[in-house]
């Protein structure tokens, strides 16, 4: 197992991500109770004083990786990372199929404070794109931004249209039900490796 992020749920307690390869992970109240196989994300909540809330893995029949969270200010929370899976679960998807013909997609998607799944969407087309980091909107929404090699991000309201070449930026925002895009934007950022969480919001490198 291999934890990659933490969120804070607003009392006092905390949300944790990751990945899995054990088909007895520790799993309460969750939305997916079985392993996926290979690698599985997971969404884990502790309490203040440590008691398991909910468990949950997230992933399909190929290898699914958490790489960042955000809370969304009601006590729930937002998972990115990448999938290989093409049966991802998804929910109130605003892309429902797996576009990496060549690759992996991210994945962008919102559970309760409860663990309920709220919407699961891969983001994504034939190429690798991956989601490194989150941030609310103040709104309940999310704000999104990883890295993408595909030609056919799904791109709207775009203040970069077309793709740079080699392995591009993205920034992505999505409204708090999920369902609907709000904004993608592609930055040219040759050879660019990675964009990341920091304390003060998004880096890259």
């Amino acid at each position: 197992e291999h934890g990659s992020a933490l969120a804070g749920d607003g009392a006092g307690g905390i949300w944790v991500t990751g990945d899995t390869w054990s088909s007895n992970f520790p799993i309460l109240n969750a939305y997916q109770s079985s392993f996926g196989g290979y690698f599985d994300a997971f969404v884990s909540h502790f309490s203040s004083s440590g008691t398991l809330l909910s468990s949950t893995y997230l992933g399909g029949s190929n290898s699914d990786f958490g790489r960042a969270l955000a809370g969304d200010g009601t006590g729930g929370v937002w998972v990115t990372g990448y999938t290989g899976s093409a049966d991802l679960p998804v929910l109130n998807a605003s892309q429902s199929t797996f576009g990496g013909r060549w690759g992996v997609d991210a994945f962008v998607s919102h559970f309760s404070s409860s663990g309920t799944l709220i919407s699961s969407t891969y983001l994504g087309g034939e190429d690798d794109d991956v989601g490194y980091a989150l941030a609310g909107d103040g709104d309940g929404g999310v704000w999104v931004a990883g890295t993408t090699r595909s030609t056919d991000f799904p791109i709207r309201d775009a203040y970069q249209s077309t793709y740079g070449g080699d392995e591009d930026a993205f920034v992505a925002h999505f409204s708090k039900s999920g369902s609907i895009p709000q904004q993608t934007r592609r930055l040219t950022v040759p050879y660019i490796h990675q964009v990341y969480d920091t304390p003060t919001g998004f880096n890259g490198e």
